[in-house]
């Protein structure tokens, strides 16, 4: 389409991806099933692999094992089946868990349908229209076929830095065996008081955590002596640059207060408090609270004399 909403090419094929009555004005990149289309190889990029429409077979073979040739193409029947292009942005927990933060994700207000296998794999389906920063880097990610990232529910909404869960973490990241894996842990209370206060909503900071995690594998695999929580900033101040005003900013203001109780000794020194973290998100002068309960923390003397 033009500025003016006018056809400007169109694009027809068969059904294995050969052009038919096609009317070409300007050309576009992205041709049968929305994939990107290279004219000097004459190969669709399906990200993983790349297919050859003439020969009706992929050049690379089929990591999913799925058929009895791993070169066909939707297992010879692409009248009904497609072939999942997004393998690698995976929910983890139990069936309800991973059930529960699909629900979610699918929620967000964006140009694809997603759908999940019963691994927890999300995939993303043909594009509706056309996608946005944002929506084009969440993509990218689940179509990249050697990293991966897992996001988890967490319970009690504490990080592993003792500190309150504002959403998401970034918990781990190391290389496995097929790439790099980012770990990455939500605590949806929070995410609600997020949307409630006058954030996005959940489904989208879902989103920007699966971001997160997909650019923190980027700065890991520049740098494999940088620290987690250099990682953790870097990634966050990369990944809301793309994204829409107001979608998962939190320069309006976050904070916690705790009220502690008596302090045991340890035996190597330090100190064992019951801690309640009183949390909340602030918006246009409004605050959104919510409330993590009877956390025993291991403080220092230094610590504990501090004014929490």
């Amino acid at each position: 389409m033009n500025e003016n909403n006018q056809a400007i090419s169109s694009y027809d094929y068969d059904a294995w991806g050969n052009p038919m009555n096609s009317t070409v004005s300007e050309m576009s990149a992205y041709r049968y099933t929305g994939r990107e289309y290279d004219d000097e190889t004459g190969l669709h990029n399906f990200r993983a692999r790349l297919y050859d429409s003439t020969l009706m077979r992929f050049y690379q073979v089929d990591p999913a094992e799925q058929f009895a040739s791993p070169y066909v193409y939707c297992g010879n029947n692409p009248i009904k089946l497609i072939d999942p292009d997004g393998r690698l942005g995976k929910f983890a927990g139990s069936r309800s868990d991973r059930n529960q933060l699909f629900g979610i994700l699918s929620s967000a207000p964006i140009s694809t349908p997603l759908s999940m296998d019963k691994k927890g794999v999300v995939h993303t389906g043909s594009f509706i229209g056309p996608l946005s920063k944002w929506e084009q880097h969440f993509v990218g990610m689940l179509n990249d076929p050697d990293n991966l990232v897992i996001i988890s529910m967490d319970d009690d909404g504490i990080g592993s830095d003792n500190k309150p869960i504002f959403g998401g973490v970034f918990d781990s990241i190391y290389e496995s065996r097929s790439g790099i894996q980012a770990n990455m842990r939500v605590y949806l209370p929070a995410l609600q008081m997020y949307y409630e206060g006058g954030g996005c909503d959940v489904g989208s900071s879902l989103i920007h955590e699966f971001g997160e995690g997909y650019k923190g594998i980027e700065l890991y695999a520049l740098d494999r002596n940088a620290s987690l929580e250099a990682i953790q900033q870097a990634s966050h101040k990369s990944v809301i640059k793309n994204e829409p005003d107001q979608l998962y900013n939190d320069s309006q203001g976050f904070n916690f207060s705790i009220r502690i109780g008596s302090a045991q000794p340890m035996d190597n020194g330090n100190f064992l408090v019951p801690a309640t973290w009183e949390c909340w998100w602030g918006f246009n002068g409004n605050k959104s609270t919510w409330t993590v309960y009877d956390q025993e923390l291991e403080v220092t003397g230094e610590e504990l004399n501090e004014d929490w």
